[in-house]
């Protein structure tokens, strides 16, 4: 589990073994499942564009698509390509408060939410 945001810093990680969570980032830490005062899970969907993506799909795009139709298969090709360039990125985000008063928001795959839910109990 990688470590986003919180009290322990911007990055790190985050791993169960031995009963306990422990926090490697700027600041370290162990929790049993009885330190947790709240575990809220939330996706995170990011959205961008990526220029690179974009030029390579709109240069490979207009390249076949002109050579078999012509003038208007060139711009097709330019405008899908340029249009290949936008992704989005679903994160699962774990927000996690410690009684000690800390707090941390880790990114986490479907099957580390699930394990920390099985932690927290």
């Amino acid at each position: 589990m990688q470590v986003i945001a919180g009290t322990f810093g911007i990055s790190g990680s985050a791993f169960i073994a031995a009963g306990s969570l422990h926090v490697e980032s700027v600041k370290k830490g162990s929790y049993k499942p009885e330190d947790i005062s709240g575990l809220i899970v939330q996706p995170v969907i990011a959205k961008g564009f990526s220029i690179i993506k974009a030029l390579i799909g709109a240069f490979l795009l207009g390249i076949i698509l002109g050579a078999l139709l012509g003038l208007i298969g060139l711009v097709v090709g330019v405008v899908v390509g340029v249009l290949g360039g936008f992704y989005r990125d679903k994160v699962n985000a774990v927000d996690i408060n410690f009684k000690d008063g800390n707090q941390i928001r880790l990114g986490c795959t479907k099957r580390a939410v699930n394990k920390l839910i099985r932690f927290k109990g």
